[in-house]
């Protein structure tokens, strides 16, 4: 992304379909995918039909999302999703520790 431009973020609440993600390809830069709604979708799957940033957010209920994980479960969660998606939304009150940010 750049800085110095506006950047159209489409957010994922429910899974799409293909057509949807070419859809989107071609209007938003990226792409924030709410794990907390729509569950851990395959970044490679998502790369097929949409060409700009992904975006991974794993939302706390504490921080207004539906994510109920346990720390740990938490934590391997994002570990996981941060080697196939361009960045990870982080929340300082539970996400900044050195597991994650290492």
């Amino acid at each position: 992304m750049n800085a110095d431009t506006a950047q159209l973020i489409a957010t994922l609440t429910a899974p799409p379909t293909r057509t949807e993600l070419e859809a989107l390809s071609r209007r938003a830069d990226a792409l924030e995918v709410r794990a907390d709604l729509v569950g851990d979708l395959d970044p490679a799957e998502l790369r097929a039909a949409f060409d700009g940033t992904l975006i991974y957010t794993l939302r706390s209920r504490a921080e207004g999302g539906e994510g109920r994980e346990a720390e740990g479960d938490r934590a391997s969660r994002i570990l996981e999703a941060s080697a196939g998606y361009d960045l990870v939304d982080l929340e300082a009150a539970r996400d900044l520790r050195s597991r994650l940010l290492g």
